[in-house]
């Protein structure tokens, strides 16, 4: 974790999973403490004036919060033809029972086209029973590959997703994008 208490932000990134460059996961809060600690057992915790917190769990502080991610424009390496976007598919790691929207505009337009997903309730039993609630019996996630159609075309293309994070982790793996070529 990385924070900068004047930019009010805090940079955290994942290096125990590289991605494929070589490069880290990285989400920013907007969470700034004064201190992290990180035990050898794996538990994070966070101080600040008059109080010491836990990182734990997948809420904030209790309550839900909406996750997005916004990609930057893409030109799809021909900035002067024309993109149409066929389909988006989302490979993501955990939730349950949730919905992702997809969104996507063309040719920095603030106006985005949407469309639902939905991820399926989750069983965590690694082995579709959580009898004894130990081990190996317990802590399965669900990998799932949500899809969106596309519609409409431009030159370039910015898409995002927005889901409500409840009580489970969720990863966003990969990100598949098929267009078709379009006039020049």
């Amino acid at each position: 974790m990385l924070t900068f208490p004047t930019l009010q932000k805090t940079y955290c990134f994942d290096t125990r999973n590289p991605l494929q460059d070589g490069s880290a996961k990285t989400t920013t809060w907007s969470l700034v403490p004064k201190c992290i600690n990180e035990t050898n057992g794996r538990k994070l915790y966070l101080g600040s004036a008059g109080y010491i917190g836990e990182y734990s769990g997948y809420n904030d502080n209790t309550a839900t919060y909406r996750m997005s991610y916004y990609s930057t424009w893409v030109d799809f390496g021909n900035p002067i033809q024309t993109s149409i976007l066929k389909k988006i598919f989302l490979t993501v790691i955990g939730g349950s029972n949730q919905v992702v929207t997809f969104k996507w505009a063309y040719d920095f337009s603030s106006q985005y086209f949407s469309e639902n997903a939905s991820i399926p309730t989750q069983n965590t039993s690694e082995y579709g029973i959580a009898e004894y609630g130990i081990g190996e019996y317990s802590g399965g996630i669900g990998v799932n590959t949500l899809v969106a159609q596309g519609s409409s075309s431009g030159k370039v293309l910015q898409f995002g997703f927005e889901t409500i994070v409840s009580a489970n982790s969720l990863s966003i793996q990969k990100v598949d994008i098929y267009t078709k070529e379009g006039r020049y």
